[in-house]
C-alpha cells in the first residue's frame, strides 16, 4: 500500500526473551479455558444432584399417597419355600470309583 508522506515503518526488533510472551499467553488462554470448563462442570453438577433431590422427593411423596396393600398367599409362600429348601439340599454322593486309580478297581474308598 502507498501513502504519502509517511515512511515505512521499521521492523520491530524482538529480543529473544519475547518468545516467552507467546508462551505465557498461550498458557493464559488454557488456564482461562480450564477454569471455565470446570466452572461450568459444578454449575452443572450441583444442578443436576439438586433435581435429582426434588425428583426423588417427589416420588416418594407420590408413593405415599397410593398405598396399596396385598393379601399374601400363604400357601403359595410355603409351597415355594419347600420346593427352595429341596433344590439348595446338598446331597452327600457315594463315591464308587476312585478317580485317582487308573487300574479302573471299584474298591471301596478308605477314609
Amino acid at each position: 500500500m502507498l501513502t504519502l508522506h509517511k515512511k515505512p515503518k521499521e521492523p520491530v526488533y524482538r529480543s529473544p526473551e519475547y518468545k516467552q510472551f507467546l508462551i505465557l499467553r498461550l498458557l493464559n488462554l488454557i488456564m482461562v479455558g480450564v477454569m471455565l470448563l470446570s466452572a461450568f462442570y459444578i454449575i452443572w453438577f450441583v444442578h443436576n444432584n439438586v433435581y435429582n433431590v426434588i425428583d426423588q422427593a417427589i416420588v416418594i411423596i407420590s408413593a405415599q399417597d397410593n398405598i396399596v396393600t396385598e393379601a399374601i398367599n400363604f400357601e403359595k409362600y410355603e409351597k415355594v419355600k419347600n420346593n427352595w429348601t429341596n433344590k439348595t439340599m446338598q446331597v452327600e454322593l457315594d463315591i464308587l470309583k476312585d478317580p485317582f486309580n487308573t487300574l479302573g478297581a471299584t474298591l471301596p474308598i478308605e477314609k
